[in-house]
């Protein structure tokens, strides 16, 4: 398992993370998700850096959690609040990763990054 992060200092609380990043937000936060195809409060559709996938979303204790459950490599990520930052986590389940593949995580998660930094 590999873990790709970055850590922004915002104001933001749980509840404005639970409540504001959702499906049909994702394109407004990460540059590298291209386009909504479907959405809903729990699963959509998206098209991204990696093509198209079904996303799904999940409230947790300290903010969000997205899953692209068809994705061969078992990528998820993570918005939390810890202390006074946001946490952006990308896991992917592999072990090995192709270094474009890696090196893709990390532009998704840097986007994720840029994105909630500027709201």
């Amino acid at each position: 398992m590999k873990t790709f992060g970055r850590r922004i200092p915002s104001p933001l609380s749980v509840s404005e993370i639970q409540s504001q990043i959702t499906i049909a937000s994702l394109t407004r936060y990460c540059a590298s998700i291209h386009s909504l195809i479907q959405d809903g409060d729990s699963e959509g559709e998206i098209y991204c850096i990696w093509g198209q996938f079904i996303v799904t979303r999940e409230v947790t204790r300290n903010g969000v959690r997205f899953t692209l459950p068809r994705c061969p490599n078992g990528l998820y990520w993570l918005v939390e609040k810890r202390g006074n930052d946001l946490v952006i986590e990308a896991i992917v389940t592999k072990d090995e990763l192709a270094p474009d593949f890696a090196e893709s995580v990390e532009q998704f998660v840097s986007d994720w990054a840029v994105g909630l930094a500027a709201r």
